[in-house]
C-alpha cells in the first residue's frame, strides 16, 4: 500500500473507532504489517486505537514465536490466536461461526478477550 492509502480506505479509516491489525507470524508479514501500522499512524489513527493481534493459522515450527514477532514488529501484540484448523474446517462445513460451534474452546476465549479489550 505504501504510505498513502487509496481514497476509499482513507474514508473508511476516518469512520473507525478502533482498528484491529492482524499479523501473521512470518518475518516478511511482520515487516509488511509494521509498514501498514506506520501508514495508519501517519494517516491519523492514534496508536492507542490500534489493536495488534497475532494470527497463527497452522501449527508449524517455521513461524515466529509471539515474542519474536512482537520484537520484530516493535509494538505490543494484545492477543495471540492459536491454530485450530480442524475446528475451523468443521465450523465452515456446518456453516456456523467457530465460536458457536465450540463455545468453550480456547479460540472462543481468545475472541472474547479481543472483544472485551475493544470496549
Amino acid at each position: 500500500m505504501g504510505t498513502a492509502f487509496p481514497p476509499l480506505i482513507s474514508n473508511v479509516i476516518r469512520e473507525c473507532d478502533r482498528v484491529i491489525l492482524c499479523i501473521a507470524p512470518t518475518p516478511s508479514n511482520v515487516q509488511q504489517t509494521r509498514l501498514l501500522f506506520d501508514a495508519l499512524v501517519e494517516a491519523g489513527v492514534g496508536i492507542g486505537l490500534i489493536t495488534n493481534v497475532l494470527i497463527n493459522r497452522m501449527r508449524t515450527s517455521i513461524q515466529l514465536s509471539w515474542e519474536q514477532a512482537e520484537e520484530l514488529f516493535g509494538y505490543p501484540v494484545s492477543i495471540v490466536f492459536t491454530p485450530v484448523p480442524e475446528m475451523a474446517y468443521q465450523a465452515l462445513r456446518a456453516k456456523i461461526p467457530l465460536v458457536v460451534q465450540a463455545p468453550t474452546s480456547l479460540t472462543t476465549q481468545q475472541f472474547e478477550k479481543l472483544a472485551s479489550s475493544l470496549v
